[in-house]
């Protein structure tokens, strides 16, 4: 009994500090919404935007209403969406090293984007592109699987349900390589423009795409931030304090896939921000997720705006695409997580 209260302790306490850090969080991040539009390559002054707000629009005030704003806004939701899938995902399987694409979620969504491609199917069904919509039942094909195998496992038994995701994430990789490999010189330019992934969108059309899906898995997964934290302190402890793990596994898978699933169909896979964002979160505002939600949604968009923005100056004219900016940050920090387990300090 004295370890789940200690345990408890740990995930809800509160202090000074973490508040203060939060407060400045909250700052950051406002600001960055209003400084990341101006930054770019080319210059954009209060004047063009003043006079485009009375009517008079040109090439600068467009660059910034329909190019910047949008992608900056585009960067901020890809970077909640996964910052927040991952948060769950860790939560619930009680393994720091758990995000959407450790699970096959991201692999399964380059599947179905690579099919769509390399089949020629048509541009549209309804309102959204048949590339993002293969992208979309890629990554919920994928997590179903993990799901249905997890079912007959006795608890959450972490370490299988990442290990059948990585198992499944290698065989779509596979076959991915293979219709690569396959496809014409156009498709096969598509094909790697997309498994970079990128948030070169233009205008706000898309965001009508994702909104529905992205909502329900917000709307999944915000009720369960207290159930998390009892699962934090154990699972026999949630289950005496009233919590149906196995409908709370569903609801953070389904969750989960339906976030990622509308963000990479549109940007691409963006990797790593799922990883890091909730270590980040978890060493500067603690355990709890009442507030642990908000800060990494907030990292989430934060990490990806900025790479955002390197991407776009650092080379100009040329650009990078900003799955690879993320990536090359996630890769040395996984490292760095690795080495702190192996050295007994734990994970962030």
């Amino acid at each position: 009994m004295a370890s789940l209260l200690k345990g408890w302790r740990v995930v809800t306490g509160k202090n000074n500090s973490s508040c203060t850090r939060f407060f400045l969080l909250i700052g950051f991040f406002l600001a960055t919404l209003l400084v990341a539009p101006w930054l770019g390559s080319t210059p954009v002054g209060v004047k063009d935007i003043w006079q485009s707000l009375h009517g008079q629009v040109n090439d600068v005030s467009y660059i910034f209403w329909s190019l910047r704003l949008p992608r900056v806004l585009m960067g901020g939701l890809t970077g909640m969406g996964l910052a927040l899938s991952g948060l769950v995902l860790q939560a619930l399987l009680r393994n720091h090293l758990a995000d959407p694409y450790t699970l096959g979620i991201g692999s399964g969504s380059a599947l179905g984007a690579v099919l769509a491609i390399a089949l020629g199917v048509g541009s549209h069904f309804y309102f959204l592109s048949t590339v993002s919509l293969m992208a979309f039942l890629g990554a919920l094909l994928s997590m179903m699987i993990v799901l249905g195998l997890s079912r007959g496992l006795s608890g959450l038994e972490s370490a299988r349900i990442i290990l059948t995701g990585i198992t499944l994430q290698f065989f779509f990789s596979s076959v991915v390589l293979i219709l690569h490999y396959l496809a014409s010189l156009f498709q096969s330019q598509q094909i790697l423009h997309w498994l970079i992934g990128g948030i070169d969108i233009d205008g706000y059309e898309v965001f009508a795409q994702i909104a529905p899906f992205y909502l329900i898995g917000l709307c999944l997964l915000f009720p369960l931030r207290d159930d998390l934290n009892l699962l934090l302190v154990g699972e026999e402890y949630a289950h005496s304090r009233g919590v149906n793990v196995k409908s709370i596994k569903t609801r953070v898978f389904l969750g989960a896939s339906l976030l990622t699933g509308s963000i990479i169909s549109v940007v691409g896979p963006i990797g790593f921000v799922g990883l890091m964002s909730p270590h980040l979160a978890k060493f500067l505002m603690g355990w709890d997720h009442r507030r642990g939600y908000w800060a990494t949604m907030m990292i989430g968009a934060l990490l990806v705006i900025w790479c955002d923005v390197v991407c776009r100056v650092l080379i100009f004219p040329l650009e990078l695409p900003v799955g690879a900016m993320t990536s090359l940050i996630g890769g040395p920090y996984m490292i760095f997580l690795l080495y702190r387990r192996q050295r007994g300090r734990g994970l962030m």
